[in-house]
């Protein structure tokens, strides 16, 4: 396995994996009932609308089996309804967004 091959096979990866983020990115942005923040990174921080007891998370676990971080305890943000939701594979990110569409429904 030489070094110009990983590099070849790691480019290739790089890129898929940045175009399925900004594929999640957009196909956030077009959901109403969130607040998609800017990032520079595979994840992104949301504010659901009306989630004011955090059910948001824990309905988007138990009826998608979708993990988001809930952070509405870290300091500057104002209560309730922030999460972290992580970009993954193509097919993990169209559960993700189907299982935020569902639980906003």
């Amino acid at each position: 396995y030489s070094i110009k091959s990983f590099r070849e096979e790691y480019d290739i990866v790089r890129k898929k994996y940045i175009m399925n983020t900004l594929m999640f990115k957009s196909e956030l942005l077009n959901i109403n009932g969130i607040k998609v923040y800017p990032s520079k990174a595979n994840f992104f921080l949301i504010k659901v609308r009306g989630d004011s007891n955090g059910e948001f998370g824990l309905k988007l676990l138990i009826n998608h089996g979708v993990y988001v971080r809930d952070c509405s305890d870290k300091i500057g943000l104002d209560g309730e309804g922030y999460y972290r939701i992580a970009s993954r594979t193509f097919e993990e990110n169209i559960q993700i967004i189907n299982g935020i569409k569902n639980e906003l429904d």
